[in-house]
């Protein structure tokens, strides 16, 4: 009997479309592409230590990877 391990690969909003995109470049490291998942991590607002929103710009909120406000 065979037994398939299937692969979860975590990226961000910023290195998925590369990541997956590495990984068909190398036809998946000889990996069943079927077996090759790819999820997006969840981002939080950056606050800094008093609690306040950190901006990354005057109209854009800056945020981090993570399930909690990070705190700068």
């Amino acid at each position: 009997m065979l037994c398939w391990l299937h692969r979860y690969i975590m990226t961000s909003e910023h290195t998925g479309e590369p990541t997956e995109r590495f990984f068909a470049d190398n036809s998946y490291f000889g990996l069943d592409r079927k077996n090759v998942h790819f999820f997006e991590q969840n981002t939080m607002p950056c606050v800094d230590m008093s609690g306040k929103i950190i901006l990354e710009t005057k109209s854009s909120i800056a945020k981090a990877p993570g399930e909690v406000p990070v705190i700068f």
